[in-house]
């Protein structure tokens, strides 16, 4: 028995092999309906694409989930959170103008130093009131949601004065209407006022001095933290007090006898409506205020920012996303030069046309993209959930398992064994006889003694030696005067019974892995599984059917061609 009698399906699989061999027109047509199918699904019933981050990461019916919807519930859409860390850039300077005495630049570079300087507060101020004066039209919050109406006099979606423009004030919560908005930041322990500020003792600019101005800034600071609603001083704009130094200066804040004002960082927190209304507003507003915020930060003398607006998360992964489309486009390029310039080459052996390798090439190539449009179909229909992290994942997990695919079914189809159909084996032989044909011990047609993997030819019934079907054609571009060679069907059914059960074995490994991945509840791991499983079964799929069709059609093509033999006799017989 052959090495594929091994396993109970070889058998099975030698047969749908010969089929889908004989008949690559209805293989193709097949799925070719399946591509077409899987076209009109996605524009009639695309994807679900997921992009809020909480969609994206928190579970249904988790504890968090039941919380925020109670929230929504009973007080409103959660707020939308800007947030900026602000600390002094490495380069920036600690005082009003010169630098104090015995401080060296590595002090300066080195962590642990306070934020709490007038340098750092007076920039900040600066950044704060910039971004609060930020106005958005009613075209900026059209780009963000088409439905608005802009330019129209009195609509139910556009009521009069619904034209814009908006500033902060219009877009952020107001405990108290018309009283200000709520911003979590020490500045307001001045109430964003730079007279304030500068009144400080010793920060006057002219007469000013660094070290006891910050000091001093260091002192109000500590006494509004500690103080809290009972300082009257320190109250907001909006005549509330600050009572969450952490919210304000960071975790360790207050924490283990560290006072605020030895923060290395100062903490800005915006709270903006999530309302319908609000939404596509709040949306541009924070699509000009991250702007803003990436062109203040970094800046020699300047701050250093951290910052995060609730579009940021979204924006960041489209970003990701439409920037991976070139790597995804180069990669599969890439790879298609590879598979066209390596598959087929057996070293000294027949070696496949350069126009066979690219046709197979093409075709391998191709499967794989047919497979990411059928498990997109497949993922529509079914209305599973997308997520941008899919385009980014995906495209190379099937590419990798495709190719690898790939290079197995042509390397066991150029190795398949290839014998005399007509040929029968002799149980008390080594070897195949034909008929009554040749005579003679050791002799092809007698009795050979041949290694299975170098299948055995009969030429004329005589004496001659074997030669591999992969040999190539013989004089005059035919074979041998009665040479007797299998059909691809015959190869790739037995390619086929000799890979496809550890192909099938893989693949049922990788599917599973992805299923059992999609029952952990977050979504946007159920997404990516469940869409990675189709892709993987659409892929094997595909290649144990409409690839293993096109090795035939191209083998029966565009046959292997044979090196030049080194034996005169030969070589000249080959060039008449």
């Amino acid at each position: 028995g052959g090495e594929e009698e091994m396993w109970g399906c070889g058998f099975w699989l030698q047969w749908f092999g010969e089929e889908v061999a004989a008949h690559p027109g209805v293989v193709a047509g097949v799925w070719s309906g399946v591509v077409v199918f899987s076209l009109m699904a996605l524009l009639f019933t695309p994807p679900r694409l997921i992009t809020d981050p909480v969609q994206l990461w928190s579970q249904p019916g988790s504890k968090a989930s039941e919380n925020r919807a109670f929230f929504n519930t009973h007080f409103g859409p959660f707020w939308r959170s800007e947030m900026i860390i602000a600390r002094p850039f490495k380069d920036a300077t600690l005082g009003l103008h010169d630098k104090p005495s015995g401080v060296t630049d590595e002090m300066k570079d080195a962590p642990g130093g306070s934020a709490v300087t007038h340098n750092l507060l007076s920039q900040l101020l600066d950044l704060q009131l910039s971004l609060e004066a930020i106005s958005v039209s009613c075209q900026d919050a059209k780009f963000e949601d088409r439905s608005i109406v802009c330019d129209a006099a009195d609509t139910d979606e556009a009521p009069g004065d619904d034209q814009g423009p908006w500033t902060l004030n219009a877009l952020c919560f107001q405990p108290t209407p018309g009283a200000g908005c709520i911003v979590e930041s020490a500045l307001e322990f001045w109430q964003m006022d730079r007279a304030r500020l500068d009144a400080t003792p010793a920060c006057d600019e002219v007469k000013g001095n660094a070290t006891e101005c910050d000091a001093n800034l260091r002192a109000w600071v500590d006494k509004c933290a500690e103080g809290g609603p009972s300082v009257r001083a320190c109250w907001t704009r909006s005549g509330m007090p600050l009572v969450q130094p952490k919210i304000l200066f960071g975790a360790r804040a207050g924490a283990d006898g560290q006072k605020a004002s030895e923060a290395e960082a100062v903490v800005v927190t915006y709270l903006l409506n999530n309302d319908p209304w609000t939404q596509p507003r709040a949306a541009a507003w924070e699509r000009k205020a991250l702007a803003k915020l990436k062109d203040s930060s970094g800046v020699p003398g300047g701050l250093a920012l951290s910052f995060s607006v609730e579009m940021a998360l979204e924006e960041e992964l489209a970003r990701e996303s439409y920037t991976d489309v070139n790597t995804v486009l180069g990669s599969y390029v890439v790879m298609l030069l590879y598979v066209a310039s390596s598959l087929g080459r057996r070293g000294s052996g027949p070696q496949r046309p350069t126009i066979a390798r690219i046709a197979l090439a093409f075709c391998g190539v191709g499967i794989v993209v047919c497979s990411l449009l059928i498990a997109a179909g497949i993922c529509g229909i079914g209305q599973v959930g997308a997520t941008l992290i899919i385009s980014e994942v995906i495209p190379f997990l099937v590419l990798a398992i495709g190719v690898d695919n790939i290079f197995i079914l042509t390397f066991a189809f150029d190795l398949a064994p290839t014998v005399d159909p007509r040929a029968t084996r002799d149980p008390n032989r080594s070897g195949l006889s034909l008929g009554s044909g040749g005579t003679g011990e050791g002799q092809a047609a007698g009795g050979y003694n041949t290694p299975r993997d170098t299948p055995a030819v009969v030429v004329n019934g005589s004496n001659s030696t074997a030669v591999s079907p992969l040999d190539g054609p013989a004089s005059g571009g035919g074979m041998l005067a009665g040479e007797v060679r299998d059909t691809a069907a015959e190869r790739a059914g037995r390619a086929l019974a000799k890979v496809g059960p550890s192909i099938l074995g893989a693949a049922a490994a990788e599917i599973g892995a992805f299923l059992l991945g999609s029952l952990t509840g977050m979504p946007a791991v159920v997404c990516f599984a469940q869409f990675a499983a189709a892709a993987v079964l659409a892929d094997v799929a595909m290649q144990m059917t409409l690839f293993v069709a096109a090795l035939a059609v191209i083998d029966r093509a565009f046959p292997p061609e044979a090196p030049a033999r080194r034996d005169e006799g030969q070589l000249g017989q080959r060039l008449l």
